[in-house]
Formats: structure tokens, C-alpha cells, sequence
């Protein structure tokens, strides 16, 4: 049963932020169409700038040989071995991808096609004529979009050769088919012609860059000699940069002379820091020391000599106040003692009380006492001041002698940096370029090696198994997909915006607000613009609120079989709001339509709202009656709603504490509720009128007043909270436009 509620609840919970967030983003409805119509816009400008997208594939099939019937392992021995041809082909794709990856296939295919073709700027115009008109307009607009006057300037030193190079370079895509001997080339480009163009290049180029490898391989020894040479060139480079930096003590250049630099720097701080210490300790001591000389070392009592009470007299004094007391309580005793008993403990008490009083007779009553000295504490604390400040300045002379030495020799190593920087930094650049011209050969080597141990096992063969194929279906953009997303993506932004305004908001602006501050969503009314018939029993005065009289009446939440009195407060949840015309129209609609007897008190000063359209005027109200003089029948006014009583608040409320924070006051609710179903409080707002907090815990049911867009948020908050801490029943609020 619990899992149950829990569930219930969970679900109920859900489907309240559920339906906050949709009264949010209704609310800002208008700012999330435009976010959409904005997200659509930029979607289809975005898809009309993108050139369209024509792709051509081309393969090349590479030939095995002799791989295909022997093993990796005996490929490289020349020993036969058992057939292999998954694994030969693999090896054969691999290796010829891998002389493919060069520079020289990107080069070959820009001198076969041309860089005006590569670099063209896109013309949308001239795949062929548009037939349409919003055809005609997109080929204008890109034309226009893509001239080439507006697009960027070639980087310098870059000749158009090589910035075509580079687009094959990143556009070109080489790979091979699973579990095939073929390599597959694609190339997209904004026109099937320039794409089919590249592809077929790109197959022409492979099979001549497979050739001018093959053919090198008679060079390689003399490649080799140059490579052994600049590598030890390099090496040289490297060993001569290394002893400098040994014999000079540098281990790293680049971080060494920073780290000296900022040492340097620390010390020259630490050196005038330790000076202006040295001269602040100089200058106090120099005080301390004028405060010393004028200060004595000891402390002299003044005055003669002083009298105390002498402790022996008052123990003395004691004693015999008790050999007295002992006395007595013989005489009080005697009756019950032997005569002869009596006669001689008294007689000792009589001896004792004479010894007690010579002695007390013969001890002073007072003791004198000379004056004295003492140490001068202000003279001792000055003199310890002194010999502290003096061990100071010895320790921050120690300090500073220290700093300077490590600055001279930390300035001296900076010079060192300085002078070696020069040298260093050509051997460094010497050793640079030497080893990347080194690792260059290294690189052309490796590749000639794997082109000859193809060769070794007779594969060099590569034809072309099907040229670039001629696609006339571009394959970008999707523009329908664009500005689909582009209105996905607006909508979710307007939604998160909407959300993030609605949060940011410090004003109540709809009952989802409410139900955020914790007033339960069914129970927020708002008072209906229409007007409605009202009942033949009412005034017509009340013809404003005679739509919500039902809707009210039908929303106060009581078992109509049960006895007793229910007491209901209205609360203004901030200032200048008006809980009167609401609270009138639940009492109205509680007596017109529930036929229920109903009193309504008025805790409000002036005119209100039911006062002015009944015209009621009371002389007397609730405040005359618990000051006395007043019956209860007196001030309650019959007024001409049936079975609707009136309770003005009186003239005796300008007193200290106000008279409804008594008990007087909850008595008389008490009494009204017990000859009346429903007692209706109207009370002002509870942060001008704290007394209205302490009503709150008398009453049953509370309900709140709000103006729509003009209650603040922590106001309603604030109400809140004080009906929960009285213990009383939040009923719901009512959100109303102001008037």
C-alpha cells in the first residue's frame, strides 16, 4: 500500500513539473515560435551557403604474385611454404598503401588535372540550367555567395600547386576493401566533373607512382651511402651541441636561463625586503630605547603604614562567644542534671570564660603594615622588547648578508647564460636540421626497402579495375535535414530560454508559480472577467463577483454532515493587495449557495470591499467589544445576503500590541464559531502587520491573496512558510488581476 502512495505520489509530482513547464513555455509562446522561425532561417541560409557535394569512386586492383602461395614468414627467408593467400593479400594491400602515402601522388595528380581546376570556386550555374524559379534564385545566391573575389587570399609563400596539393591531400580518401586485393579512391568535390576528374587522376598517378618507385630501386645503395653520411653528420652535430653544454655546465638552455633569470629576480626582492625589515626594527628599537631610559626599574608603594584586623583577636573572640553559648545551654539544662553535676560544670565553664577573656583583653585588635616596592613590570616588558629587537636585527643582517652573496653568484651565472647563448642556440639549429635531413633519408629508405622486398616476391603489378564513376546525385547537403534541425535546434533554445526567463523571474506571473511555492495546483482560482446572473436574493451591487460566487463557494473543501464552526483567513501576500473582494466572494457564495451560515470579520482599518458594496456602516466593532463596554450582538451586523453576518474591526485598534494578538480575540472567533458555520477573517498583509502571524494559528484554513504580476515571489514564499509554522491548513490562493 505504501509502494502504492509512493508511486501515486511520484506520478502526480511528475505530471505537476510536467504541466509548470508547459504553462512556461506557453507563456513565452511567442519567444519560442520566433526562436523556431529564427533556427529555421539560419538552417536554410546555412544550407544555401554549403556548395553541393558530388562524389566519384575509382579502384585499383593490386596484383599478388608470388605472395599469394607462400607465408609472411617465408616471404622475407625465400623459402617455400604452405599457400596463404588470405594473409598474402593483406600484406600485398598494405604495402602498396603504403607506397602510396607519399607526397609524390598528390603532386602527380595536380599536374594531371590543373590547380585552376582543384582551386575553381564553386558555380553552382554549371552543372546546367535551373528550371525552376527558386532554382534560378539558389544558383544567383550561390554564385554570388561563392564569387571568387570574396574568397580568401592564397597564404604567402605558398605557390596555387601546392594549396592544391594539399586539398587533394585532405579531400582524397585511400582505402582498402575488406577481404579483397582492391584499393578503392573517393573524392568529393561541388561538381561530378571535377570529382570524377580527380579520381581518375589519382588511379593514373598510383600506377606512376608505383612504376618511378620500382624504378629507383637501382639507386638505393647510392641512397643508403647518403643517408649512413648524414647520419653521422647528425651525430657529430648532436655530440659537439652536448659537450658545449657539459664543459659550460647547461644541461637545457630553455629552461635554465628562465629559472636563473626569476632566481635573480627573487633574490633582489628578498635583499630590499630584508632592508626595509632591517630599518623598521632599526627605527623601533631606537623608540624602545628612549622608553627605557626614561622609566625607573622599580615600583615604590606610597602612603604610611596600613591597618588590618588582627586574625588572633577575631579567633579569640570566636572562642569565647562559644564558652557563652555553652553556658547557656547548661542553664537550660540543669533541671534534668544532679545539683552537685551542675555546680561543677559550671564552675569550669566560669573558668574558662575568664581565661578566654584576659587573653582577648591583653591581643591587639589591629595589625600595621609599611609600605613596599616591587619590580616595574612596564620597565621589564621594554627591557625584554629591547634584547628581542637586538637578536632581530643580528638575525636579519645574517639573512641579508647570505642574500647577497647567492645574488652576486646567481647574477654571475646569468652572465654565463648570456655569453654562452649565441653558441648554444647555433648548435641547437645546426643539430636540428642536420637530423631532419638525416630522418628524411631514413624515411626514404624504409620505403624503397618495402618497394624491393615487393619486388623480391614479384609484386609489382597494379592495373586499374575500374575508372572514377560519374555520380550526377550529390551527396550534400540535405537541405531539408538542415533547416529541420535548424528549427529543432531553435525551438529547444526558445524552450530553455523560456524556461530560464520564467526562472529568473521575481514576479508571480501564473498559477505554475504558485504550484512551484508550494500551493497545491488545484486549489489556485483566478476570479473570471465575465460577468454572471447573480442569485434573485442577492443586491445587485455584488454583480462584479457574480461568476466566481459558484466556482469559490464550490472550492472550500468541508463535509457538509459535520458540526462545528471552521474558521478561514484570507492573507494578502504583500502590500497594497486588497484579500476583501476574495474573501467577500467565498462568504457570499458560502451563504447564497451552500445556505450555510457564515460571519465575516474584519481585521482591516477602513472601508471594505463587502462594507462599500452592501453600504453596511458599523459604529461598533470586534476591538470595542473585548475593550469593554460592548456586547458581541451589538457589533455583529446582519447584513441584507441571507444568513451573512458582519464584524467591523472597530476603533479601539491603535494600541500596543494590536487587540487581535490576544487571546480576547481568539475567544471571540471561538464564540462566532460557535453559533456559525464558517467564520471568514479578512487580515492585512503579514509583513506590515506582524499581529496577523499570531491569528494564523487560531484559525483552521488559511487562503492567500496574489496579484498577478504583481506579487513578488519570496512574498508568497514568505506566507507560506507562516501558515506552515502556525500549523494551520494552506486551502490554496487566489490569483488576481489588479485593478
Amino acid at each position: 500500500m505504501e509502494d502504492n502512495e509512493s508511486d501515486s505520489g511520484s506520478i502526480e509530482a511528475t505530471s505537476n513539473i510536467l504541466a509548470v513547464t508547459l504553462r512556461r513555455v506557453m507563456r513565452f509562446r511567442l519567444l519560442v515560435i520566433f526562436a523556431v522561425v529564427l533556427g529555421s532561417a539560419l538552417g536554410l541560409f546555412y544550407s544555401l551557403t554549403i556548395p553541393d557535394q558530388f562524389q566519384s569512386v575509382g579502384k585499383l586492383y593490386v596484383r599478388p604474385g608470388a605472395r599469394d602461395v607462400i607465408t609472411p614468414e617465408t616471404a622475407f627467408s625465400d623459402d617455400r611454404g604452405s599457400p596463404s593467400r588470405g594473409g598474402g593479400s593483406r600484406e600485398a594491400v598494405l604495402n602498396e598503401l603504403q607506397v602510396l602515402s607519399g607526397q609524390l601522388l598528390f603532386d602527380k595528380v595536380v599536374t594531371r588535372v590543373g590547380s585552376r581546376v582543384i582551386l575553381a570556386p564553386y558555380d553552382p550555374a554549371a552543372g546546367g540550367e535551373a528550371v525552376s524559379w527558386y532554382g534560378k534564385f539558389l544558383s544567383r545566391f550561390q554564385n554570388w555567395w561563392f564569387d571568387e573575389s570574396r574568397q580568401p587570399a592564397a597564404p604567402v609563400g605558398f605557390s596555387p600547386d601546392k594549396i592544391a596539393a594539399m586539398r587533394v591531400e585532405q579531400s582524397l580518401t585511400i582505402e582498402p576493401e575488406s577481404g579483397t586485393n582492391v584499393i578503392a579512391f573517393s573524392y568529393v568535390a561541388h561538381s561530378p566533373e571535377t570529382a570524377r576528374d580527380v579520381v581518375n587522376a589519382a588511379l593514373e598517378s598510383a600506377r606512376d607512382v608505383h612504376s618511378d618507385v620500382v624504378g629507383t630501386m637501382s639507386s638505393l645503395a647510392l641512397i643508403e651511402g647518403e643517408m649512413k653520411k648524414s647520419e653521422l653528420i647528425a651525430r657529430a652535430a648532436e655530440k659537439a651541441l652536448r659537450e658545449f653544454q657539459a664543459e659550460k655546465g647547461i644541461y637545457s638552455f630553455a629552461t635554465e636561463y628562465p629559472a636563473v633569470l626569476a632566481y635573480v629576480d627573487e633574490l633582489a626582492r628578498k635583499v630590499d625586503d630584508t632592508d626595509l625589515q632591517i630599518g623598521q626594527k632599526a627605527a623601533e628599537k631606537e623608540v624602545v630605547v628612549g622608553l627605557e631610559q626614561m622609566r625607573t626599574d622599580q615600583r615604590i608603594t606610597q602612603g604610611g603604614a596600613n591597618f588590618v584586623l588582627n586574625p588572633n583577636y577575631t579567633i579569640l573572640a570566636n572562642r569565647l562567644n562559644q564558652l557563652w553559648l555553652r553556658g547557656f545551654a547548661l542553664e537550660d539544662n540543669k533541671r534534668g542534671m544532679p545539683s552537685g553535676d551542675y555546680r561543677k560544670r559550671k564552675a569550669e565553664l566560669a573558668s574558662l570564660i575568664a581565661e578566654a577573656q584576659t587573653k582577648v583583653d591583653g591581643t591587639p585588635l589591629q595589625l600595621s603594615v609599611e609600605g613596599a616596592s616591587a619590580d616595574n613590570p612596564l620597565y621589564v616588558s621594554i627591557a625584554q622588547r629591547l634584547d628581542d629587537l637586538t637578536t632581530q636585527l643580528k638575525g636579519l643582517g645574517s639573512v641579508k648578508s647570505k642574500s647577497e652573496s647567492l645574488l652576486v653568484a646567481a647574477r654571475a651565472r646569468l652572465a654565463e647564460f648570456q655569453e654562452f647563448a649565441p653558441m648554444s642556440r647555433t648548435l641547437e639549429l645546426d643539430a636540428q636540421q642536420k637530423r631532419t635531413t638525416a630522418d628524411g633519408l631514413i624515411e626514404t629508405v624504409t620505403k624503397m626497402n618495402t618497394v624491393q622486398r615487393l619486388e623480391k616476391v614479384n609484386l609489382s603489378s597494379v592495373k586499374i579495375l575500374h575508372p572514377a564513376t560519374y555520380e550526377p546525385r550529390k551527396v550534400a547537403p540535405r537541405r531539408e535535414l538542415v533547416v529541420l534541425f535548424g528549427a529543432a535546434l531553435g525551438a529547444a533554445l526558445g524552450v530553455a530560454f523560456a524556461l530560464f526567463l520564467a526562472r529568473c523571474d521575481k514576479k508571480v506571473r501564473g498559477r505554475e508559480d504558485l504550484v512551484l511555492l508550494g500551493v497545491p495546483a488545484e486549489t489556485v482560482l483566478r476570479p473570471q472577467r465575465k460577468k454572471a446572473k447573480l442569485p434573485s436574493l442577492l443586491p445587485p451591487a455584488l454583480a462584479g463577483v457574480g461568476g466566481d460566487l459558484p466556482l469559490f463557494w464550490a472550492s472550500m473543501p468541508y463535509d457538509r454532515k459535520a458540526t462545528g464552526g471552521i474558521k478561514v483567513a484570507f492573507v494578502p501576500c504583500a502590500s497594497g493587495i486588497d484579500a476583501g473582494r476574495a474573501a467577500a466572494t467565498f462568504a457570499i457564495g458560502l451563504a447564497a449557495y451552500a445556505g450555510e451560515r457564515v460571519a465575516y470579520v474584519s481585521c482591516v482599518q477602513g472601508e471594505t470591499w463587502l462594507a462599500s458594496r452592501l453600504e453596511i456602516t458599523a459604529q461598533v466593532g470586534w476591538s470595542d467589544v473585548l475593550a469593554g463596554g460592548h456586547e458581541l450582538e451589538d457589533a455583529l451586523v446582519s447584513t441584507s445576503v441571507f444568513a451573512l453576518s458582519y464584524l467591523a474591526v472597530g476603533s479601539q485598534v491603535d494600541m500596543a500590541p494590536h487587540p487581535m494578538v490576544g487571546m480576547g480575540f481568539a475567544a471571540l472567533l471561538e464564540e462566532l464559531a460557535g453559533s456559525h458555520r464558517f467564520v471568514i477573517v479578512e487580515l492585512p498583509d503579514l509583513a506590515s502587520t506582524p499581529g496577523s502571524r499570531v491569528v494564523l494559528g487560531v484559525v483552521d484554513a488559511v487562503e492567500l491573496v496574489v496579484h498577478n504580476a504583481q506579487t513578488r515571489k519570496e512574498q508568497v514564499a514568505y506566507a507560506v512558510a507562516a501558515v506552515q509554522g502556525s500549523g494551520a491548513r494552506l486551502l490554496g490562493a487566489v490569483l488576481q488581476d489588479k485593478n
